[in-house]
């Protein structure tokens, strides 16, 4: 679905199946699985390992990008069956929201606090998609 360091826009929420995701740690540089590989070794690998955080219906990842201008990718999402997904784009939620102006104070006050707790999970090491 995306590799470590990608340019992200957009939420994502598992509507059917499951994924796989795999925190890579800022000192950790790789930032794929080898070129060699097909996707279904890939996959396979993830499975069996039973690394990384899994997914399923209701799960979501990249809240971040809705925040942060240009979310880069903290690690890898791999899907490991047959997923639906339904994307949020940032852009397209907050002209949404404007046309709520309840609403859309509210998630401003929200952002600011999901913000916050974004700086301190990167204080922290914590910081990733999920």
């Amino acid at each position: 679905v995306f590799n470590k360091f990608e340019q992200w826009q957009s939420m994502l929420f598992v509507s059917s199946g499951s994924m796989v995701y795999i925190f890579r740690g800022k000192n950790d540089l790789r930032t794929t699985a080898p070129a060699q590989m097909r996707p279904s070794q890939i996959v396979r690998q993830a499975q069996n390992l039973r690394t990384g955080s899994k997914l399923n219906r209701k799960h979501y990842c990249c809240e971040p990008a809705l925040w942060i201008q240009n979310w880069s990718t903290r690690g890898e999402m791999i899907s490991v069956s047959d997923t639906t997904l339904l994307n949020l784009e940032a852009d397209r939620f907050a002209n949404c929201l404007k046309t709520f102006p309840t609403l859309y104070m509210d998630v401003i006050y929200y952002s600011h606090w999901a913000f916050q707790q974004l700086q301190d999970m990167q204080l922290n090491g914590r910081l990733s998609d999920v």
